[in-house]
């Protein structure tokens, strides 16, 4: 697939579903205009089960552009969030980057 797509990042795994270990598989249909390779329409044909990652996985392949003049309209891409919950040190980490950024914004 990489060797159509020209740039786009792939979906990140969202941190509200990493912190607390939601997982899941799915496959999104990415519909390209093949003259320009720009993203038409995204849609998950099969859900990874979290509206949090389907919605991070559209998000990211809305963004994406492909290489234009391949006779490339549709792309099926498999998507897979692995469920490891956020060790305690980690989430220690991320609150005291949330309240040393809310100090700095006076809140």
């Amino acid at each position: 697939m990489r060797r159509w797509r020209s740039t786009g990042r792939d979906p990140q795994y969202p941190f509200e579903a990493r912190y607390v270990g939601i997982g899941g598989s799915g496959v999104a249909v990415v519909s390209v205009d093949p003259s320009t390779g720009l993203v038409v329409s995204v849609a998950m044909s099969k859900s990874t089960g979290n509206a949090i990652l389907d919605n991070a996985s559209l998000a990211a392949f809305r963004r994406w552009r492909f290489a234009p003049g391949r006779p490339v309209s549709k792309v099926h891409i498999p998507v897979n969030f692995v469920a490891e919950p956020m060790s305690n040190e980690m989430k220690k980490q991320h609150a005291q980057k949330l309240r040393d950024a809310a100090a700095r914004s006076g809140h």
